[in-house]
């Protein structure tokens, strides 16, 4: 008696796994089957990176929308797009920066050499980033980086970082 209701309480439990067991996979395919009409949404937490997502969609074509929290909602279709856009801004080639003075200097440097550059600010409102583009990295790694420290040292000695037409005396 005992192995009998031993028996049917094992039958249960399996049936139950089974029946578990169907509906993850059911689920899990209907998913994968829809991903198409899901929503995403993505929000970057600086103005400047939102803005340059922004702009991608507008370029690329993605439709989206904001919602009342700033998150950009668009179409799950778009999502491999979306990856390749975002991975495209993230290996921008860009210089961070915790001070002002010495990112002002930068820009000073990359203006004088005609680098188009984006200032954006860090996540955590310390940082600035200067970003620009990839082809321009090579002038920036030879001409840009080097002029930089030799002003970093000037200024370090002067009190005057990067002066431009108008050296104090």
């Amino acid at each position: 008696m005992e192995k009998n209701l031993l028996m049917k309480q094992l039958i249960l439990v399996f049936q139950l796994i089974l029946v578990v067991a169907i509906s993850l996979m059911v689920l899990c395919n209907s998913y994968g089957n829809n991903n198409n009409e899901l929503e995403l949404g993505i929000k970057k937490t600086s103005i400047g990176y939102q803005s340059d997502v922004i702009i991608a969609f507008i370029d690329n074509d993605i439709p989206f929308y904001m919602d009342s929290e700033g998150i950009l909602k668009y179409p799950g279709k778009y999502q491999e797009k979306v990856d390749n856009i975002l991975n495209k801004l993230d290996k921008r080639p860009e210089v961070q920066f915790s001070d002002y003075k010495f990112a002002s200097l930068f820009i000073i440097l990359l203006k004088k050499n005609n680098v188009n550059f984006l200032i954006r600010e860090g996540s955590n409102k310390s940082t600035i980033h200067i970003v620009f583009q990839e082809k321009d990295k090579k002038i920036v790694d030879k001409y840009i980086y080097p002029e930089f420290k030799k002003l970093l040292l000037e200024g370090r000695k002067t009190g005057v970082y990067g002066a431009q037409q108008y050296p104090p005396r």
